[in-house]
């Protein structure tokens, strides 16, 4: 009767043995938190990119993986954020300025200008462009270098670097103006992913599929 009763006792640990199923593989794109894994440096560099609406502005742009609009509460604001070659993130708040009327956007072009001539070491570039019937101004600067124990740690403590782009959709009486200004970018961070950034910004056009800007 022990026999028998140590005999089943066996096989049932046999069974239970032969019932455990293996783990089911860990996500790849996933980190042990959950949360989604970086694009690689050639996702982001060779990857085929997609279009990407920009929040409650009718532009859209062609994005690598992973850059995506957030958009806090039931507010305009909005911000264009996504992982770099670099390996950092940036960050680029997106939203709707004051109308203007042609003369008003020639009169800012020219101003911009001006101010370059006068202060060449600060303001790096002024460049006003056409495509379609769009209108561009993208304007850059630097910020006064910055002197900090940092330095000696590896802490990026380069100037900060002010990149704004305004964008002009033409209307009856006047043109509609959105604006893309990079928050928290520094001189190297631009030095390093200049060149990635402007693929993106080259790609940035009218969203058809948007609601109609008023005429």
């Amino acid at each position: 009767m022990l026999k028998r009763y140590l005999l089943l006792i066996c096989v049932g640990l046999i069974l239970a043995g032969c019932d455990d199923s293996p783990a089911p593989p860990a996500d790849a794109t996933k980190t042990a938190d959950g949360k989604n894994k970086p694009p690689t440096t050639q996702e982001l560099l060779h990857a085929p990119r997609k279009p990407l609406a920009l929040g409650y502005i009718p532009l859209k742009l062609m994005v690598p993986p992973g850059w995506q609009v957030q958009a806090p509460g039931k507010t305009t604001m909005a911000f264009l954020q996504g992982t770099t070659p670099s390996g950092g993130e940036v960050q680029i708040q997106l939203s709707q300025r004051p109308s203007m009327t042609r003369d008003q956007i020639q009169y800012l072009i020219d101003g911009a200008k001006s101010e370059m001539a006068k202060k060449p070491e600060e303001i790096k570039s002024v460049e006003a462009k056409t495509r379609g019937e769009l209108t561009f101004l993208e304007r850059q600067s630097v910020g006064q270098p910055i002197n900090l124990p940092g330095q000696e740690l590896g802490v990026d403590t380069s100037p900060e670097y002010r990149w704004t782009i305004s964008v002009f959709v033409p209307r009856a009486k006047d043109s509609a103006q959105y604006e893309l200004n990079f928050l928290g970018l520094t001189q190297n961070r631009f030095n390093t992913d200049k060149n990635f950034l402007q693929t993106i910004l080259n790609t940035l056009e009218l969203d058809t599929a948007a609601p109609a800007v008023e005429k």
